[in-house]
């Protein structure tokens, strides 16, 4: 426990370190260089992003009866790379490319570095970290076995570089296939616009039937397994749908800024505290830190506006506390009873990480409520 508190202290002591560097610097006197400004933004979430793998390797270390640093030195190199090349890629995808596909090629290129240097530095050699896979099949994986095995992934990734702004040619003859629906004609309404081709959905989707028929799968039973998982998952595009409807009705029957204005009337100055708790119940409720965007996001930039604080600074804090939500949300605690055979062991699980959950609501709480008046 004293580990962990201790990991999670330093992340966001950095953090509020890196934020408030400029400001003593300049004291509000001088302007701030944009170089620095743009540094204040950029390198929080670039620190976090290298402390992942670390936190990971610490956490596995510990299972596997790892005391000292002694018993990490050989991997951390590795460690450090693995974050580097899932934070560069990931940067420049996003500066370059858009929204779509950082994620996506941060995690390809980390993976491959990751491997590589494994096979390279740790060749022959015994260590804590080494996984026993048993393993009774004597054939061996050819390129083509593995380009076959991996084609929807691929597919997926070729698609979304084809279709985003990299090719014009491509991506806006795509993007014009769209329908403009009006659900709403009241005061502040605008249609919902349906794209239908150029959307990552429609091309998972497509880059998954491909990649079906390119292992060998008849056509038929390509649309019973959709139908399979269409049933399995019918209960969360429900859920999705009316999470979406609620957002939607709450914005426009000014339900989000009467409760904005509530919570301004409440805490005043001090709702930056609360602000992540908010996401997290969000997700709590919801199960989904993309849900709990969705329906409170608007409530936090309303509240923002109300109480003259940076509006940025509170819907980011409502998705860092979705992600801390996760940790005590039932239905991702079910998912992972059900993944690791503990089925009837939820309300034990959720009296032992309750108290992580407190600690990062803290933290970002705190994160938030400093980082807002250093701004």
């Amino acid at each position: 426990m004293l580990h962990s508190v201790a990991i999670i202290a330093v992340a966001a002591i950095v953090t509020l370190i890196i934020r408030a560097v400029p400001f003593v610097a300049f004291g509000g006197k001088r302007e701030v260089p944009e170089t620095v400004t743009y540094l204040g933004k950029v390198l929080p979430p670039a620190i976090m992003v290298i402390l992942v793998p670390f936190l990971v390797v610490f956490i596995t270390g510990k299972h596997e009866g790892a005391k000292g640093i002694g018993d990490y030195k050989e991997i951390l190199f590795i460690t450090l790379m693995s974050g580097l090349s899932f934070l560069v890629p990931q940067y420049l995808t996003a500066k370059f490319v858009g929204a779509e596909l950082p994620a996506v090629i941060g995690s390809v290129c980390s993976m491959a570095v990751t491997i590589i240097l494994a096979k390279v530095m740790l060749k022959g050699k015994a260590s804590k970290f080494d996984v026993e896979i048993e393993d009774n099949d004597d054939t061996t994986m050819t390129v083509k076995d593995a380009f076959v095995a991996w084609s929807p992934f691929i597919l997926v990734l070729l698609f979304l570089l084809l279709t985003s702004t990299l090719v014009p040619a491509i991506h806006d003859p795509l993007s014009a296939i769209k329908s403009n629906v009006p659900i709403y004609s009241g005061e502040g309404a605008s249609p919902y616009t349906f794209t239908w081709v150029s959307t990552p959905g429609v091309l998972i989707l497509i880059a998954a039937f491909i990649g079906g028929l390119i292992q060998g799968c008849p056509v038929g039973e390509i649309f019973v397994v959709l139908g399979k998982t269409v049933i399995q998952m019918f209960k969360t595009i429900i859920t999705i749908m009316a999470v979406l409807a609620t957002a939607k009705i709450m914005g426009y029957s000014g339900m989000t800024q009467s409760i904005a204005d509530f919570i301004v009337r409440v805490t005043g100055s001090f709702y930056p505290l609360v602000a992540p708790l908010i996401g997290s119940i969000g997700t709590f409720v919801t199960g989904s830190s993309t849900s709990s965007s969705v329906l409170f996001s608007k409530l936090q930039a309303s509240t923002g506006a109300e109480l003259n604080i940076n509006q940025i600074w509170l819907v980011a804090a409502n998705t860092v506390g979705s992600t801390a939500g996760k940790i005590i949300s039932p239905q991702s605690i079910a998912v992972a009873t059900a993944a690791t055979a503990t089925v009837g062991k939820e309300s034990e699980i959720l009296t032992k990480v309750i108290k992580y959950f407190v600690l990062f609501v803290i933290i970002y709480g705190l994160v938030c409520y400093f980082g807002v008046k250093l701004i």
